[in-house]
């Protein structure tokens, strides 16, 4: 398992905390861990370098949740493409939202099913979406159907 060197964030309820953390990714790109805190239906940017300071803060100040742009209800992984985009996995509502590099908001793709887990390409182009029976590819709703005017 490897050796003990650090406790990135504890349970709590405020900034640098987590309450039940269902997925992170290690994005060494821009310095951060970034954790989907599932129990305060937010998702929170930790920074790896020392002081530990928030870098990304998505999903509102509040524990309640809900079905906005921008706002989550039981955030359950999240991945980040090498701009710096954010994706999470809302599964409380069936979607994935996508953020920019500065926490804004940008998309959201919504699902018949609840996914349980989601990857992208390094570029961001293609999503890879997990359900409880399969996966599957999802060319990213916001590019145009043909980039460059291609076929």
């Amino acid at each position: 398992m490897g050796n003990y060197i650090e406790t990135f964030a504890i349970e709590g309820s405020g900034i640098l905390n987590v309450k039940n953390p269902m997925g992170i990714f290690l994005d060494e790109k821009f310095g951060r861990l970034i954790v989907a805190s599932t129990g305060n239906n937010w998702v929170e940017g930790l920074s790896l370098a020392s002081p530990r300071i928030s870098l990304l803060h998505l999903g509102g100040i509040t524990h309640e949740g809900g079905d906005t742009a921008g706002v989550f209800l039981y955030p359950i992984d999240v991945w980040a493409d090498t701009s710096g985009n954010v994706y999470v996995l809302d599964y409380g509502n069936r979607r994935i939202q996508k953020f920019n590099l500065s926490g804004e908001f940008v998309h959201a793709e919504e699902f018949e099913n609840q996914p349980v887990s989601l990857s992208t390409t390094k570029d961001g182009v293609y999503l890879y979406v997990a359900y409880s029976n399969k996966v599957v590819k999802l060319k990213k709703p916001e590019l145009p159907q043909n980039p460059g005017g291609g076929k």
